[in-house]
């Protein structure tokens, strides 16, 4: 994570735990809609941070951009201690 690294933090690949969700539905007019939904947990920040490094991440991601308008998107962010 560039942001992470540019803030002096460093994660190793357990320390990022991603899970995501593909919805398909149709709108009024009986076209096909989707969305997405991310499960993100960050081990080692605290949940202030964990949510600030997701957001900013997601305004600068590829993806995000390439469907920026397109898709829904929702999040849960939390944080997790090391040892958890």
């Amino acid at each position: 994570m560039r942001l992470s690294r540019e803030e002096g933090l460093k994660f190793a690949d357990e320390d990022v735990e991603v899970t995501a969700e593909i919805g398909l539905s149709r709108n009024d007019a009986g076209n096909f809609l989707l969305s997405a939904f991310l499960n993100i947990a960050l081990r080692g920040v605290n949940q202030q941070k964990a949510e600030e490094l997701v957001k900013a991440a997601h305004k600068i991601c590829p993806y995000s951009n390439a469907i920026r308008g397109n898709v829904d998107v929702g999040f849960t962010i939390s944080a997790r201690d090391k040892e958890a």
